[in-house]
């Protein structure tokens, strides 16, 4: 292992506030008024040592909750990040048949979001910000799962409207893709590779239950629940350095049971980074299993 693409940066851990066992944690994106607070979770900043990913192949999906594929699109990078509802449904099949190609035990997967990052200049200064002053998704700082069991449901019903029964009884994934680089080296003329506010993704096997915690995330339409992590010195985040177009970060955020390995995950700061800013793109993922697994 190349430990010279190590680093140390502060991961933006939320405290164990004494708080949360009378009120329940919550973070709006957009200010509530009325002098009530956006959020009550409090900033605990850990610095911890962001591993690189060496080789590929050392992390297994269902026993540290991620793993890194490779994969090249058809869809070039700026069609994505200037047209991405036109050319979704090409990468939703592209990583549909990735996904398939190496998780024989799902027997359907069906695509929800596809969503692009571009790290605007100002960031992280704008932080909290309303999101009329960017253009796109900015990267996430605050180590989390997407969603809860109980933030599941809302979820579906947003992507899948009018079918949450058809979820009933099933047992499934909720898996995300990332092709992580969508920049463009100018120094080279070509795109990648790319070091900039880099996805961090921690061991699942280092994480003790009480280091987690569900808190609402509340939007203007909508109460969903996420899950977020409280510091422990013990957690081991790694990441890909100098990730390329062609590097796939796969990764489980919740299943329907409860029960499998999933990877908080965050972006950081890289003290380590001359490349240029952020732009990346990620695709959710509704995964059913088969009746009885068959896990290769």
């Amino acid at each position: 292992m190349d430990s010279t693409k190590d680093f140390t940066t502060e991961i933006r851990y939320v405290h164990k506030d004494p708080l949360f066992k009378r009120e329940k944690p919550y973070s709006a994106d957009f200010d509530p008024g009325d002098g009530k607070p956006q959020t009550n979770h409090v900033s605990s900043p850990t610095a911890m040592l962001i591993r690189h990913i060496s080789p590929h192949e050392s992390f297994d999906l269902n026993v540290h909750g991620f793993c890194v594929l490779k994969s090249s699109s058809t869809v070039s990078p700026e069609d994505i990040l200037m047209r991405p509802r036109e050319v979704e449904d090409v990468c939703f099949k592209e990583a549909e048949a990735l996904l398939q190609t190496h998780f024989p035990e799902y027997e359907r997967i069906d695509a929800m979001s596809l969503t692009v990052r571009k790290r605007d200049v100002r960031f992280p200064a704008l932080q909290g910000s309303p999101a009329h002053l960017v253009t796109h998704e900015q990267p996430a700082t605050r180590p989390h799962c997407d969603y809860s069991i109980r933030g599941v449901a809302t979820q579906l019903q947003m992507c899948f409207p009018g079918q949450l029964e058809f979820f009933d009884g099933k047992d499934y994934d909720l898996l995300k893709y990332v092709a992580r680089e969508l920049s463009s080296v100018q120094q080279a003329g070509s795109i990648g590779p790319n070091d900039d506010y880099p996805l961090t993704l921690c061991n699942h096997t280092s994480i003790a239950p009480d280091d987690i915690f569900d808190s609402d995330a509340v939007h203007r339409d909508r109460v969903s629940e996420n899950s977020l992590l409280h510091p422990n010195k013990k957690h081991r985040w790694h990441y890909i350095a100098g990730q390329m177009p062609d590097d796939i970060l796969v990764f489980r955020n919740t299943d329907s049971k409860g029960t499998r390995p999933r990877a908080f995950h965050c972006a950081v700061n890289n003290p380590l980074s001359k490349s240029p800013l952020r732009q990346s793109m990620e695709i959710r993922f509704v995964a059913f299993r088969r009746p009885e697994a068959i896990v290769s």
